[in-house]
């Protein structure tokens, strides 16, 4: 218990960690404002890189932060392509597949920021993951967005990176700047992760992963876990589209019977601590990999369970407004 509290002091007290929580802060304000104003739609897609710029203002020691060394500059151009096409893909809104693979150039001038760091399997998970979850967790991210979904999830995701990897240098940086991103989704959500903050906050996440991780390459393969209920919501609410139908044709309302969005949260958090505290600490990387794949099973089923998110109110016509078509 000692020990815990220690660890939680010298936590508050890096000056990085607060350098991230006040650059990620700022983000959050500037983003209410964004909202309120509605500049870029009533929840614009900035959470995302709100994360990955504080995260990486506090890596290089902007302002009080202390810096944790030079960053590889493919990094920053990898996140800048993942950024550029995510915002493209916005616009675009292709099937799931073609969002893959566009978000591969970009994965893969991050992956190169790897070099000579992790195991010899870490570059390939880096870039396929980076392509195929950074997809994943902005459909999630679209769909959901009147939950607030995706910045709430994901800022549990990132705690349970910082609760796996043995090195927490990167990895105590990044939990700052993600405990304000928590409030964009609740108790109201205000903003969503957007594509290009998907791909980039997964490409940044699993990069800090995989270098904090060196120690125990399982916890590289229990943070990629983590990310759980965003990964496996696109994939449950397809496959189970046509039993949600039927459900609803025998005048069954899901809304009474499934979850809401304390329990996602909560089963997200759940399954995170599993892959972060148990996959995370295999002995091997097998062990890691079999050891999530329950957990996954259990993602996607109760991922295709998940009620339909609430549709937008119409404004209801007042009396005595109108076009009259024939009295």
């Amino acid at each position: 218990m000692w020990g815990t509290m220690d660890s939680l002091a010298d936590l508050l007290d890096d000056r990085s960690f607060q350098a991230a929580v006040a650059y990620s802060g700022i983000g959050f304000v500037v983003i209410t404002v964004v909202a309120s104003v509605r500049v870029w739609g009533r929840r614009p897609p900035l959470g995302g890189f709100v994360l990955v710029a504080a995260t990486l203002a506090a890596l290089g020691g902007l302002g009080p932060a202390k810096s944790v060394g030079n960053l590889p500059p493919e990094l920053f151009i990898g996140l800048g392509v993942l950024a550029a096409t995510g915002i493209a893909l916005e616009w675009f809104r292709p099937p799931l597949v073609v969002t893959m693979a566009a978000l591969l150039p970009g994965a893969w001038i991050v992956g190169l920021a790897l070099d000579g760091v992790g195991p010899d399997w870490s570059r390939p998970l880096l870039v396929t993951f980076t392509a195929i979850g950074g997809a994943l967790v902005a459909d999630t991210d679209r769909y959901q967005e009147r939950r607030g979904f995706g910045p709430a999830l994901l800022a549990i995701t990132i705690v349970g990176v910082y609760g796996t990897v043995p090195d927490t240098e990167h990895a105590r940086v990044l939990l700052g700047a993600a405990l304000p991103l928590l409030f964009l989704g609740i108790p109201t959500p205000v903003a969503k992760l957007g594509v290009g903050g998907s791909a980039t906050s997964v490409a940044l996440i699993m990069w800090i992963a995989t270098v904090d991780g060196v120690g125990r390459p399982a916890a590289i393969v229990g943070s990629a876990g983590a990310f759980a209920i965003l990964l496996a919501e696109p994939l449950g609410r397809r496959a189970f589209s046509r039993l949600r139908q039927k459900v609803r044709r025998k005048n069954h309302t899901l809304a009474r019977h499934l979850v809401v969005v304390t329990d996602v949260t909560l089963l997200h958090a759940v399954l995170a601590l599993y892959a972060s505290r148990v996959a995370g600490f295999s002995d091997t990387t097998a062990a890691a990999v079999w050891l999530l794949v329950p957990m996954l099973a259990v993602a996607f089923v109760a991922a295709g369970t998940f009620p339909p998110p609430p549709r937008p109110r119409k404004a209801r016509p007042r009396r005595g407004h109108g076009i009259v078509l024939d009295r």
